[in-house]
């Protein structure tokens, strides 16, 4: 009797996306060893990008005990390798559809239009407070002479005011919930150019 997939592979194989594995020897053939689930190892189908030897790949099945790969992260020993491969492993989406992105290049004229629940305070020099190696810069403080005094502002980013009800981004977000944040790099929930 064939080995049985196990939970996290049967999840991954319906939802038809690829799983991360390590590129070993197994006697005379390469096979791949499995990453951060409970996974078996398989033998590499023949076609797809040519790995070496502990690079991290993603594969999808094949047939049989085969995995054809799809795409080499890089190096076992690459960080960033890895962490792209456990955001594979967890289903975490990376980057955005050509629509997500559109719709979110779009945004800018409609971001300089000031309606009756904003005030425009553009003018006002003001800075962002986020260190230099923040990921996000959406905070910011200015402050202005008034009378015989001083006003601070302290300037939140409010992106989600530029996403429309159910368009391509507002799903997307959805459907990510949540930016990742990894060591050395993040996946977003909104696209950069808003």
């Amino acid at each position: 009797m064939p080995p049985q997939a196990s939970g996290a592979e049967e999840a991954a194989r319906d939802r038809g996306r690829p799983l991360p594995y390590r590129v070993a020897r197994w006697g005379k053939f390469w096979s791949l060893e499995p990453l951060f689930a409970d996974l078996r190892s398989y033998l590499v189908a023949k076609g797809g990008p040519r790995p070496k030897l502990d690079d991290l790949v993603l594969a999808v099945p094949a047939h049989g005990d085969r995995r054809r790969i799809v795409e080499v992260l890089g190096r076992a020993d690459d960080v960033a390798a890895v962490l792209r491969a456990l955001l594979c492993a967890t289903g975490v989406r990376q980057g955005f559809a050509d629509a997500v992105r559109e719709e979110a290049a779009a945004v800018g004229p409609r971001a300089m239009r000031v309606d009756r629940d904003r005030r425009d305070l553009t003018a006002l020099p003001t800075f962002t407070i986020d260190p230099e190696t923040a990921r996000d810069f959406d905070d910011a403080v200015s402050v202005a002479r008034e009378g015989s005094g001083f006003r601070a502002h302290v300037h939140i980013a409010d992106v989600s005011y530029f996403v429309d009800v159910d368009g391509e981004i507002e799903r997307e977000a959805r459907r990510r919930t949540s930016s990742v944040y990894l060591p050395l790099f993040a996946e977003p929930m909104l696209p950069a150019a808003l």
